[in-house]
């Protein structure tokens, strides 16, 4: 071939392999835009489900598996095998099988731009040079002005962008609407093996708790229930230090709406809980003391400094005390009893 025509092929496959570059470019987008919009597809709805059922690990397994079977094949078949193809790996990107699809586009040249790949690669007969290289002119020259890019057009990505868009909305909604619902649930998908216990819709507060009161005191303990509990009817229950039977006490609101119930005069130690609807709270356990007897009193006063009065001590159990402004009185106890002891 003349140098003319050399260039003119040339120029021609370069429009070729610039058009070849833009479809893989759009392919690789729009396999983008379907690979997000599937992850996201698929993890709104196995959080929704998830979210709802508390799937066992078995169910959670096969969630994942069926989610990264789904995500493998939309990569597969829109981000991997374009590259495979423009990359001469699988067929489908030869430069005929590009030259057709442009005479979709452009029927008036696709006969003219396969005869005149086939010529310049040497597909013909035993024609003198003059007259191919003549033949590859007359093909070449209408070519040069057909814009063979024109057939890749991004606004196949816009639909694919707004089929992508949906899910990562709906997943937005779910995260801004009921975000611990959503965290949970992706916590749980997340970890397979691990047995979640579903939470009870409501939960009991109990007070005062682990307590210790004075022997032969009333001791009132107050239950407040947040959450669900319509169908709730919680009881307290006590069992008392060497018995094996527990106590079981039906809970009555007070003026404040709260549950309670009042123990009078209490003279053992016990421990006690609340339960109801299949949730108890920890048990608390209440400790009986002896009253402390006071069995010396003893005062000291600190007179001012400017007085120059040594300090005085009172006789014992003597409480009365007249002093100068300004003194400092020093009051010890001696108490007897088991809370005198602690």
């Amino acid at each position: 071939m003349s140098s003319s025509t050399t260039q003119l092929v040339e120029f021609i496959h370069r429009k070729l392999k610039a058009t070849r570059l833009r479809l893989l470019q759009v392919s690789l987008f729009s396999g983008a835009l379907l690979l997000i919009g599937s992850f996201s597809a698929l993890w709104f709805i196995s959080a929704s489900l998830e979210s709802f059922f508390w799937f066992a690990p078995t169910v959670r397994w096969g969630l994942l598996i069926f989610a990264g079977l789904g995500l493998l094949i939309v990569f597969s078949r829109f981000v991997l095998l374009p590259v495979l193809i423009n990359a001469g790996l699988l067929s489908g990107g030869e430069n005929e099988t590009l030259a057709k699809k442009i005479g979709h586009s452009f029927p008036e040249v696709e006969d003219r731009l396969l005869n005149l790949l086939q010529l310049s690669e040497g597909s013909h007969s035993s024609s003198p040079e003059p007259f191919v290289d003549s033949a590859l002119q007359k093909l070449g020259e209408p070519l040069k002005s057909v814009p063979f890019e024109e057939i890749v057009s991004w606004k196949e990505t816009r639909k694919v962008g707004l089929w992508a868009i949906s899910p990562v909305l709906l997943l937005l909604v779910f995260l801004l609407a009921a975000p611990g619902s959503f965290f949970s649930a992706t916590t749980r998908l997340t970890s397979p093996t691990t047995e979640f216990e579903r939470p009870a819709p409501f939960s009991f507060a109990v007070l005062p708790g682990d307590t210790e009161i004075v022997i032969g005191e009333d001791l009132k303990v107050s239950i407040s229930i947040s959450g669900d509990y319509a169908d709730t009817q919680p009881v307290l229950e006590s069992l008392v230090d060497g018995e094996m039977r527990s106590r079981f006490i039906n809970l009555t609101e007070d003026s404040t709406g709260s549950l309670s119930h009042l123990y009078r005069s209490i003279r053992q130690p016990f421990r006690y809980r609340v339960s109801g609807g299949g949730l108890a709270s920890p048990w608390f356990t209440v400790e009986v003391v002896e009253r402390p007897l006071v069995q010396e009193l003893n005062l000291r006063i600190s007179y001012p400094s400017y007085t120059r009065i040594p300090d005085q001590r009172l006789a014992s159990n003597v409480g009365d005390v007249v002093a100068l402004g300004g003194s400092r009185v020093d009051l010890t106890v001696s108490v007897a009893g088991a809370r005198a002891e602690r």
